[in-house]
């Protein structure tokens, strides 16, 4: 009896310690809903007219002529995302976050393997390649890759506007 009233205790601690265990990107479904603070994006808007065009109604980046100085700035700029915590934004204000962050990491992917990585490394929606997958930067002690972005925080907590 002393036996099964043991392997009870064992079995439910150990399965409340697998339930007790938190998605990590629940942390960002957290919103200060009364905070003014904005994110300063001009740094990004200068980055894109110094290194794209618009083509055909679309925004073509110039990866070759960002080598350097170009990648330097993508760099800083990613740098100070990763000291602004999206928790202290207004909802409007971390969409707008989530959304450019995604969008420097994918022109950073791109500029340090060349946009013929397209095919090889971004992989499929329901198959995402390298350049989606690596974890790429810390928020929140989170390391979060492209396709967790998309996937985890922005598909996960904000409908899709159609």
């Amino acid at each position: 009896m002393r036996l099964i009233a043991a392997l009870t205790t064992l079995l439910l601690a150990f399965s409340t310690g697998v339930n007790a265990q938190e998605n990590p990107y629940d942390v960002f479904a957290v919103a200060d809903n009364e905070s003014a603070q904005t994110v300063d994006y001009d740094p990004i808007n200068r980055f894109l007219r110094a290194y794209s065009r618009e083509e055909r109604k679309r925004t073509a980046i110039y990866f070759d002529a960002m080598k350097g100085p170009g990648e330097e700035f993508l760099t800083s700029v990613l740098t100070f995302f990763e000291n602004v915590d999206p928790r202290t934004l207004n909802r409007n204000e971390q969409l707008a976050y989530w959304l450019n962050l995604r969008n420097l990491l994918v022109i950073q992917g791109f500029a340090g393997n060349g946009p013929k990585s397209i095919t090889s490394e971004r992989g499929t929606p329901t198959d995402p390649g390298s350049l989606w997958t690596k974890k790429r930067i810390t928020l929140a002690d989170v390391p979060l890759s492209i396709h967790d972005i998309e996937t985890k925080i922005l598909n996960q907590h904000w409908e899709n506007p159609d």
